[in-house]
């Protein structure tokens, strides 16, 4: 029975967040009741084989992190629900995975710029406020010290991988998760055709595109770290 919940745990967490956002999509619902269905089954099919075979903490971290930009791109200008929704979202995707804390730059930038600073700032508070409440409940359970060792000293204890040989390794990881994307978003800028933010999709697009430029440095540092496919990007 665990094996069993475990099993449907990995597509709920890779496909729950993209039912949530294409379903409630404004721009999609307008085009017909077959445009977030076709936008689902394109998710599906863009997503590695791999996600759906092996269980790993990104998916959470992307799971949360994708509910939370969506929270905060639904209105023009986030309120007090939106913040703290997204905050806590935010929160459990950091507590997924370290490296998700960069992604409070990317929102902060990105309410900086669609609202105002105070607004920027409230919504540190909230993310301080639950990733204090989550910090709270885990160090009885673990221990600082235990918390420390496992956040901070072993990733810092890694060793750099050489370059070269790494990106051997993963020639189309790099292709599908780096080149790609950026050449994509460098001609929709060159083009100008680089979606406003006057539509709940053009803001999340916006807010995708901060997420992304903001996670790309720590992703590619922990992909010439520990190997791997670059999960968090």
């Amino acid at each position: 029975a665990a094996s069993a919940a475990r099993t449907a745990e990995e597509p709920l967490l890779i496909l729950g967040p993209l039912a949530v956002i294409f379903f409630r999509s404004e721009t999609l619902r307008a085009r017909g009741a077959w445009a977030p269905w076709l936008a689902l089954a394109l998710g599906v099919l863009w997503l590695p084989e791999t996600q759906f075979l092996f269980e790993v903490p990104d998916q959470s971290a992307i799971a949360f992190g994708l509910l939370s930009g969506w929270c905060l791109a639904r209105q023009p200008r986030p309120g007090t629900l939106q913040l703290a929704s997204a905050g806590a979202l935010c929160a459990l995707a950091i507590f997924s995975k370290q490296p998700a804390v960069f992604l409070v730059v990317a929102q902060v930038i990105y309410l900086w710029q669609v609202s105002d600073r105070r607004t920027a700032f409230r919504y540190v508070a909230w993310v301080a406020l639950f990733a204090g409440l989550g910090l709270a409940l885990c160090l009885p359970v673990f221990g600082a010290a235990n918390l420390w060792f496992n956040l901070v000293v072993i990733p810092a204890r890694l060793p750099w991988a050489e370059f070269a040989a790494r990106l051997a390794t993963r020639p189309w990881a790099l292709i599908a998760q780096v080149s790609l994307p950026s050449l994509a978003m460098l001609a929709l800028w060159l083009t100008k055709r680089w979606p406003g933010r006057a539509t709940e999709s053009g803001r999340f697009f916006h807010f995708a595109a901060l997420t992304y430029v903001t996670m790309l440095p720590v992703g590619l540092a922990a992909f010439f770290k520990i190997g791997g496919d670059i999960n968090a990007l």
